[in-house]
């Protein structure tokens, strides 16, 4: 009886004392007493490292992830490394479900660590640990994780310059998630589309990019997310530039048409770059198709929808839209028309904060002087 007595008094010890040291550490964590938090940590650590009981267990995950937080705010990757180690090790065979959400936190984070000190290999290794640990538990947050790892598993062999095996690294992440529709897998399986296309244009490979290019477009083409949406716009001018340099002309004008076409109306930023890229070159395709007509109409919508931006970019290319309709317009013979486009450069285009549009000032003045001197 003395004996179950004091094991008694022991639990009832390590009910109050663990929550409260690890409430201390938290709380002079969130203090900025980053020092102090890990000898409390510490501390902690050493009582609760062979717990066998499964709530001092979790604290004990906890007491190490926190710990590897406050080396990361230290600055200190060797310690925060090491500290995730000792969780894996700990808790990587063990089957509750809050435990193993650390262990794979742990997986990722040392392998973001040992990407960014540049130790690529290793940081693949703990990848596919993480990978191969997980790919069989349901647990959707768990499922997010093998995708981030295929993910970035997938860009450390494209900046080590083995393109084939980054694009089989996509592909395996294609073949486990294409069809999942987890809106955060989702935008995984897109940006990973993105980058086997890349990988394959490093490649040369015209027919086998434009394919890749398909399966984004096929795979997402009815998504109304907004990331979504603008990586959609994103490809399809990737895809039309690819056609247009392979001269395929009239396949990349209908896709920059049908481009400006679905988002016309989207006022973002970001939307307003992709249009304006779809506007010109499709321009720059009816240039060379002869088709002047349907050219001047395209830069004049560009124009309308353009001209009052103020971001230079985009000010540059109304700037260059305005001269190139002109040149047309006095190949026509329409020659009041053409000095109202060189009117519109020097009047509705400030070059006080844009000193690039200088250049195009100068040109304006000098062919509308031209004009009205015949």
């Amino acid at each position: 009886m003395p004996d179950k007595a004091a094991s008694t008094r022991k639990d009832s010890l390590l009910e109050a004392l663990i929550p409260a040291l690890f409430n201390k550490a938290l709380s002079l964590s969130k203090a900025g007493r980053t020092e102090e938090a890990l000898v409390v940590y510490a501390d902690l650590d050493d009582r609760l490292k062979d717990a066998t009981e499964p709530q001092w267990q979790l604290y004990g995950a906890m007491t190490l992830a926190n710990q590897a937080s406050c080396f990361r705010i230290l600055q200190n990757p060797q310690a925060e490394i090491a500290t995730h180690d000792r969780l894996i090790e700990r808790f990587g065979n063990l089957p509750d479900t809050e435990l193993q959400i650390y262990v794979g936190k742990s997986l990722f984070d040392k392998a973001v660590l040992l990407s960014n000190a540049e130790k690529y290999q290793d940081a693949i290794d703990s990848y596919d640990a993480l990978i191969q640990h997980f790919s069989e538990n349901p647990l959707p947050l768990l499922q997010s994780g093998v995708a981030k790892a295929l993910f970035n598993k997938a860009s450390l062999f494209s900046k080590m310059n083995e393109t084939e095996k980054s694009i089989a690294c996509c592909d395996d992440l294609l073949t486990r998630f294409a069809d999942n529709k987890d809106p955060n897998i989702e935008k995984i399986v897109a940006n990973t589309l993105l980058n086997k296309a890349g990988c394959i244009k490093k490649l040369g490979q015209h027919d086998r990019m434009i394919a890749a290019y398909d399966c984004f477009l096929n795979r997402f083409s009815d998504s109304k997310e907004d990331d979504i949406q603008l990586c959609l716009a994103l490809v399809s001018i990737k895809k039309a530039e690819a056609l247009k340099n392979n001269d395929q002309l009239e396949e990349a004008f209908s896709i920059y048409e049908s481009l400006i076409h679905r988002f016309e109306k989207d006022e973002s930023d970001e939307m307003a770059f992709q249009l304006a890229k779809a506007y010109i070159n499709a321009a720059d395709i009816l240039c060379r198709l002869q088709r002047r007509a349907d050219e001047n109409n395209l830069y004049t919508a560009f124009i309308t929808r353009f001209l009052s931006t103020k971001e230079p970019s985009l000010q540059i290319a109304v700037a260059t839209a305005l001269i190139k309709k002109a040149t047309n317009l006095v190949a026509k013979g329409q020659v009041k028309e053409a000095i109202d486009c060189y009117d519109l450069v020097l009047n509705s285009l400030d070059d006080s904060e844009n000193q690039e549009l200088k250049k195009y000032h100068i040109l304006a003045e000098k062919e509308k002087n031209s004009l009205e001197t015949v």
